[in-house]
């Protein structure tokens, strides 16, 4: 049986029917992000397994929503690539701030067909999926902005659930 860790499943449920790359899609106007998921309203879209601590839980929705936050300011930035860099550098302070949160959470392994797994695709995958392809605008207006490319590329790693996976 094969054990995955939190992040690495996450990333893989982020990955799982992503939208179309930004070229193949009409331009559409930037939308709002979507209010903020809190631990309550989490648990509305699927019970937490009991295995999961609510620190877990709660700093997760925390990453969530950061990354949300990103994803929809990115897209709003459009080809502003300063104004990309300032949204970027934002995000890298807000997750720093989480860092030890999460280190002082104990992360349980996962089966990837097993309760945990299912719990975190009904409650973070779509929040995830949703807002990943909004990330395009870097690629469509900055790809040449290797200051750019790097305050994200440093970004993401601060996010657990697009960290690559160790051993």
């Amino acid at each position: 049986m094969t054990r995955r860790t939190l992040p690495s499943l996450l990333l893989a449920i982020a990955a799982c029917g992503s939208d179309p790359k930004p070229a193949d899609r009409a331009p559409a106007t930037p939308a709002a992000p979507p209010v903020a998921t809190t631990p309550a309203t989490s648990a509305a879209a699927g019970r937490r397994p009991a295995s999961v601590p609510a620190d877990l839980e709660q700093v997760y929705d925390a990453y969530v929503a950061d990354f949300t936050a990103l994803a929809y300011e990115i897209e709003a930035a459009g080809a502003d690539c300063r104004r990309a860099m300032v949204v970027v550098e934002a995000h890298q302070a807000s997750t720093q701030r989480l860092t030890p949160r999460l280190a002082a959470t104990p992360l349980p392994d996962l089966d990837p067909g097993g309760e945990i797994a299912g719990w975190l695709a009904t409650t973070y995958g779509p929040r995830i999926k949703a807002a990943a392809p909004k990330l395009g605008a870097l690629e469509t207006h900055c790809a040449t902005d290797a200051a750019l490319r790097a305050a994200m590329n440093a970004l993401a790693g601060e996010y657990p659930f697009l960290r690559k996976r160790r051993g």
